[in-house]
């Protein structure tokens, strides 16, 4: 029998006596109690219950939305940016990858172009801010190759086999290495 100060006391049927309720006792919700005497159920205690199931059913649905959909900006997007070029949207993406640990990150992006893309990323390079026609280096730049445009500074120098580029930053360090004879772009972003 349910209590009408507490709808959680009931006393559940056994098997044979739920076989003999009345056929409107399986059309009610889920979460209906089982009780000896329905007429003593009350509606709002129902309501109060389904907005239960209901706000706790946001809750947990938010907490997994929030930890599971991963927000960060495109690698396209983030690379063009950071670097200061236009990267051509006639690529095909070989590497995009995002590992994390903790606070700490780290970015790898790989592409394959095709020429004309090619000599459209070439031209954005020279046109960059941080670009320097004097600097010259294959796997490193040194700080006196650096240009500083405000608070930033890096470069994009002339390789053996393209170009490459490095910033100087305690926490953001981006660099890349494009190679115009195998038509690959690499580019890196770590956080520490």
């Amino acid at each position: 029998m349910c209590k009408k100060e507490n709808i959680f006391s009931c006393e559940v049927l056994p098997i044979k006596s739920i076989r003999r309720v009345d056929e409107t006792m399986t059309r009610l919700p889920i979460g209906r109690l089982l009780c000896a005497n329905l007429k003593e159920f009350k509606k709002p205690a129902m309501k109060l219950i389904n907005r239960g199931l209901i706000k706790y059913g946001l809750i947990i649905g938010m907490i997994l939305l929030i930890t599971k959909c991963n927000y960060r900006t495109s690698s396209h997007r983030r690379f063009s940016q950071a670097l200061d070029i236009r990267i051509p949207d006639d690529f095909k993406v070989i590497k995009d990858e995002y590992q994390e640990n903790w606070q700490d990150f780290a970015v790898t992006y790989e592409i394959t172009l095709t020429d004309e893309s090619m000599l459209k990323l070439t031209k954005s390079i020279r046109e960059s801010k941080f670009y320097n026609p004097q600097a010259f280096g294959n796997d490193y730049v040194s700080r006196e190759m650096l240009v500083e445009h405000g608070e930033d500074k890096a470069v994009w120098a002339r390789s053996d086999s393209g170009y490459i580029f490095q910033n100087d930053s305690d926490r953001d360090g981006y660099s890349a290495k494009i190679d115009t004879i195998s038509l690959i772009a690499e580019f890196h972003e770590f956080h520490d």
